[in-house]
């Protein structure tokens, strides 16, 4: 054997090695992430994007954590990513105009979404209106649950703390942040999921909330996940 075959069966033994322990380390959990560079939104800016220790990083397994539907049942998370391919959705409330934005180009997409196999979760901490409980227990292929105690928001990475000034602005804009959210003034970052296989395998985050993803940004990570319409 020459001197430089064995030093690349050396390096090609210590790169597997390392991939062993990694593997190890996250206790098998690692999938491969969906490699897309450039993918902008409808504003022209960058999606596919977790800020620094917010999110559960793509290739991670998502969590199998739980929430609640409009009638106060816990729906456990695991057995709906065990159905198949998933856009688990956080966001702040239905207060935020933004997110309306955001979940009604959701609502929009059903027919779409069904014809690529692709179940949507919509998670807040904001508990139903009395008036929504009948219509948002479940819209297929959307179901909409709430987090009062931030058990997903946690398990997920995306649970935000407002500050006194935030809770001012909010406070004057009309929410009620001391009376349908928590007393300690938490909700979500906005952030989207896409779960295959138990796994992350692309996630966006967005802090400064004005800008979350719509259907239409989302419809290229769909396609490049080869969820495509059948």
């Amino acid at each position: 054997m020459t001197k430089q075959l064995r030093t690349i069966l050396r390096h090609t033994t210590a790169v597997l090695a390392a991939i062993l322990a990694l593997v190890a380390c996250s206790g098998g959990n690692l999938r491969q992430p969906i490699d897309i560079k450039g993918l902008t939104d409808h504003n022209g800016q960058p999606i596919g994007v977790l800020p620094a220790g917010v999110g559960v990083a793509p290739g991670l397994a998502a969590p199998r954590s739980h929430a609640h539907d409009a009638a106060s049942q816990v729906v456990e998370l695991g057995p709906i990513f065990d159905a198949g391919p998933t856009l688990v959705v956080f966001y702040r409330g239905g207060w935020c105009p933004f997110c309306q934005v955001q979940i009604r180009s959701l609502l929009a997409a059903h027919e779409e979404l069904k014809q690529r196999g692709v179940q949507t979760v919509v998670i807040s901490v904001d508990p139903p209106a009395e008036g929504q409980k009948k219509t948002l227990v479940m819209a297929e292929p959307m179901r909409v649950l709430y987090d009062p105690d931030l058990t997903a928001h946690t398990a997920f990475g995306v649970v935000h703390q407002a500050d006194e000034a935030e809770v001012r602005t909010l406070r004057d804009k009309g929410v009620a942040v001391d009376g349908t959210l928590p007393g300690d003034r938490r909700f979500a970052v906005p952030a989207v999921f896409l779960v295959q296989q138990g796994h992350v395998t692309w996630a966006h985050a967005e802090p400064q909330y004005r800008n979350p993803p719509i259907f239409d940004d989302l419809r290229p990570v769909l396609e490049a996940a080869g969820l495509r319409a059948k």
